[in-house]
């Protein structure tokens, strides 16, 4: 597959600053040279719990084939099936295909005899014959060596196993933006991997790097008019983050990450293994690399209703403006 070679070379060269996001799994990942992709549609009548469930999962069905289409860069046969159909074929332990799904899921952590379980809502690259199997080293055991056991009354299984990639967003409420990002981290983190060979690892495994957050020093960081549910002013903001910022509504900062703008940067809310938990991170508008990671509990999500379809959780994320200092401090 001469087009995924080519990229691989250029990839090697000029992302090898993303090693702080997930080492996908280089020799799984090699199958996409010659399998076809199935990608995995919602059966809304089957998975839609709610009326919101079913209205965002349509969302999803219609936009993942035009984004897939205009953003995937991994294979060039693709094939969009149902998820029941999907699951035949993983119950068939077929090895024709490798397998690109998304839909809810728990990420955990685990203290003494207890796991801490959160919903989220899960990208994953897998192989057909490898299926989605519990895996308990995506759990955060600590010093205890116990088995782990699968909480199956509460739907808690961790779905993970032999994976290429995966990420894990906190909600279905995305946008077009979202999903391009989402590609985008399968596209950069695979061929990175295929390129340099690394072993997988958990995702932003390792801190970014001290001269990749410093770049925020030039850059102007989109803060939503919203952040802050007492209220955000320039003055305010301006005692705490020390680097160029711009106040923005949510469309404008939609806007802008569609159309992939230049020194900008937006905060976003994605799940961390390093830290097991969701955490805000700072996203570079245009390239989609991590430039930042907030400390544990800094950013949280409001969830109220049921957002229409194609907006994004990002825009229930609220921090108070005073935790900014400690993103101010990263940079340096």
């Amino acid at each position: 597959m001469h087009k995924l070679l080519a990229i691989t070379i250029l990839l090697f060269i000029i992302l090898q600053s993303q090693a702080q996001f997930l080492h996908a799994d280089y020799k799984k990942a090699e199958a996409l040279k010659y399998r076809p992709l199935l990608v995995a549609l919602f059966d809304m009548e089957e998975e839609a719990g709610t009326y919101c469930d079913s209205i965002h999962m349509a969302w999803y069905n219609e936009k993942i084939r035009e984004i897939f289409s205009q953003h995937w860069t991994l294979s060039d046969s693709i094939i969009f099936m149902k998820s029941r159909r999907v699951a035949s074929i993983i119950a068939s332990k077929s090895h024709d295909y490798v397998i690109f799904s998304a839909g809810p899921s728990r990420e955990g952590q685990q203290s003494s005899n207890d796991i801490f379980w959160f919903p989220s809502f899960t990208f994953m690259l897998y192989l057909s014959e490898d299926g989605k199997r519990f895996d308990s080293r995506m759990v955060d055991r600590g010093l205890y060596s116990y088995p782990l056991v699968p909480d199956m009354e509460m739907t808690g299984q961790l779905f993970r196993g032999k994976y290429i990639f995966k990420l894990s967003f906190t909600g279905l409420s995305l946008s077009e933006s979202d999903l391009v990002f989402a590609l985008q981290q399968f596209n950069e983190s695979i061929l990175t991997a295929l390129a340099q060979k690394k072993p997988k690892g958990g995702i932003y495994a390792k801190k970014v790097p001290k001269e990749i957050s410093s770049r925020l020093k030039s850059m102007t960081l989109l803060l939503p008019d919203n952040l802050d549910p007492e209220g955000i002013t320039e003055e305010l903001v301006s005692k705490y983050y020390k680097h160029p910022f711009r106040i923005a509504t949510q469309e404008d900062i939609e806007n802008t990450i569609s159309s992939k703008t230049e020194n900008t940067a937006y905060i976003h809310y994605l799940w961390s293994d390093q830290q097991r938990m969701f955490v805000g991170m700072v996203i570079d508008a245009q390239s989609g690399e991590l430039l930042a990671m907030m400390g544990a509990g800094v950013a949280r999500l409001h969830k109220a209703g049921c957002p229409d379809p194609g907006s994004s959780y990002r825009s229930q994320i609220r921090i108070k403006i005073k935790k900014l200092k400690n993103l101010s401090k990263l940079v340096k």
